[in-house]
């Protein structure tokens, strides 16, 4: 009877966790705009450019969050996640010896680009990634956003 007892307990709390992790409790604490992903994305960003690691993934998953909960991928989301990469990249230091795989921004930007339905936009933003996560200096145009077609 002991051993009934304590695998009850266990599921329970396998339960509890799987309930925690599930898809509307992820939702809920999804950030609802860019600047709520930039309070995740910035002060992460900044620890991991000064060595701790301790909270990498906060940003791919909140950049990731964000946007499938706004409806990414669809082309309504297209210039959404133009402005989001235009926000990420501004966390891009390059002032001090860049180390590969430093940062966990490349990823983000990575995952945005994923979300795009624009091929176009998918490979701008996919090369401004591979500079951030090649080390290298940014010079970035706008990335455009295909026009939507008319209801009319």
């Amino acid at each position: 009877m002991p051993r009934l007892g304590f695998a009850f307990g266990s599921l329970a709390a396998v339960s509890f966790m799987a309930a925690l992790w599930s898809p509307a409790v992820l939702a809920q604490s999804a950030p609802a705009d860019i600047p709520a992903v930039m309070s995740v994305c910035t002060p992460v960003v900044g620890e991991e450019y000064d060595g701790n690691k301790d909270r990498w993934g906060q940003c791919i998953a909140a950049v990731g969050d964000y946007l499938k909960g706004i409806g990414a991928p669809s082309e309504a989301t297209n210039q959404t996640i133009a402005d989001l990469v235009a926000a990420l990249v501004e966390l891009y230091r390059n002032d001090q010896a860049c180390v590969v795989d430093e940062t966990e921004l490349p990823i983000a930007i990575e995952t945005a680009a994923q979300l795009s339905t624009d091929g176009v936009q998918q490979a701008q933003i996919l090369e401004i990634s591979a500079t951030i996560q090649d080390c290298q200096v940014i010079t970035t145009a706008a990335i455009p956003v295909p026009e939507l077609a008319s209801a009319n």
